[in-house]
């Protein structure tokens, strides 16, 4: 149901987007799809309705653009409900819907600007397969054991310590609960493309068993190796997938780049507690207190995202 609720809500959004741009305003008879009540619904919002939902076969293009024309139907008259009753003017309401348009914006953005972005060449498909053996000619899938363990501030090494000495995961989950930190485990088989290039190096050469620490200010991923079977992949069945892996490289570099002068050319100011040097001061304050027993949480700019080990090179699918 709250999934349900939360894509209504961004149906709505989306609607509500597409009226701003003159709801009653007279389309040519071959544009037009269907009429409820003034408003007029268009053969281009069926089309982009349905390229939103999924291609759909040779054979079943009518019968989907019939069920996305009934869909844009029923969003059309809960659309006129919201705006009869003056939904669309609540303040929660109107930070959503312009939430939404910087989201469509921003992406629409960066797909034009990343566009023109060169494709790798055949010699840079040859050399990225090359230079990582253990995503192709050696590649592997792992069966691993890993404790993710949020560090308190100044105690990394000693946990790094402990994996170190310990012979086992279960020592160091021991270790752990005795210290009170707190930490969550689990299991399972990974494939070499859903692990970081640098952790794949280093799961390359660990023995059986082996415990292994991948590491980032304020987080340790502790990883024991289970065992490790052989599945290589061919130059031949590699080149696209690695292919499109250097295009997304690509255009994220292009995006990057871009990003970084706008700041540059830009005029940012930020106000309040949101200013460096108001967190600088604050930082400066508590670090002057007493100890309140509670760890310490690192910069937010040196946090690491949850999903940066997970990330991996999930693009070479």
């Amino acid at each position: 149901m709250k999934l349900f609720a939360r894509s209504l809500a961004l149906s709505f959004a989306l609607v509500a987007l597409a009226g701003c741009g003159g709801r009653t305003e007279s389309q040519p008879a071959s544009q037009v799809a269907a009429r409820v009540g003034s408003y007029e619904i268009t053969v281009h919002q069926v089309s982009a309705e349905l390229a939103r939902l999924g291609n759909a076969a040779g054979d079943q293009v009518k019968q989907a653009g019939a069920l996305a024309l009934e869909r844009l139907i029923d969003q059309e008259l809960m659309v006129a409900q919201a705006e009869e009753q003056k939904i669309d003017r609540d303040p929660a309401v109107m930070a959503a819907v312009d939430a939404v348009r910087r989201e469509v914006l921003t992406r629409a953005y960066v797909e034009r600007l990343t566009a023109q972005a060169s494709t790798p060449s055949s010699a840079e498909v040859q050399r990225f397969y090359i230079e990582n053996p253990e995503l192709f000619s050696k590649r592997r899938v792992y069966a691993l054991r890993e404790l993710r363990v949020s560090v308190p501030v100044g105690r990394e090494s000693d946990v790094r310590t402990e994996a170190d000495r310990a012979a086992t995961l279960d020592e160091v989950a021991v270790w752990l609960r005795r210290e009170h930190i707190p930490f969550k485990s689990d299991s399972g088989v990974r494939p070499a493309e859903d692990l970081p290039l640098d952790a794949l190096k280093r799961l390359a050469v660990m023995r059986e068993g082996q415990l292994g620490v991948l590491s980032s200010p304020g987080s340790l991923l502790i990883v024991q190796l289970v065992g490790a079977r052989e599945q290589p992949v061919d130059e031949t069945s590699a080149a696209p997938l690695i292919e499109r892996y250097l295009t997304n490289h690509m255009r994220e570099k292009v995006a990057r780049e871009a990003l970084r002068d706008l700041r540059q050319r830009a005029v940012i100011e930020y106000v309040g507690e949101f200013d460096p040097r108001v967190r600088a001061a604050d930082s400066h304050t508590a670090e002057a207190a007493p100890p309140s027993g509670n760890p310490a949480t690192p910069p937010a700019t040196q946090a690491l995202s949850p999903t940066t080990l997970d990330k991996g090179v999930g693009g070479l699918r």
